[in-house]
């Protein structure tokens, strides 16, 4: 998950992680929306600053229901392009 700064985005990482996996009760799985509302309580996050990539076009989808930017990962020049369009340097 990437999110939105006063201006800018960046990854959000290591000890500041909104990693989707590993954050939730075992008993929350992907896709469940669940997952990703925590992540927005925990790191105060609107839903709308966050951008998800991911693998699978089913937790895409979910993550874009909730409000996120969604894109979902096949090459990664179509990863490059989506980020480059929200004015992402990759």
């Amino acid at each position: 998950m990437i999110t939105r700064h006063p201006g800018t985005w960046r990854p959000r990482n290591g000890s500041d992680a909104a990693q989707r996996s590993g954050v939730a009760p075992k008993r929350v799985i992907k896709p469940d929306p669940a997952i990703d509302r925590i992540l927005f309580k925990r790191y105060d996050l609107a839903p709308d600053d966050c951008i998800f990539i991911d693998g699978s076009a089913n937790n895409v989808e979910t993550a874009r229901a909730l409000g996120m930017q969604g894109i979902h990962f096949v090459e990664p020049i179509d990863v490059r392009v989506a980020l480059a369009a929200c004015r992402l340097a990759v």
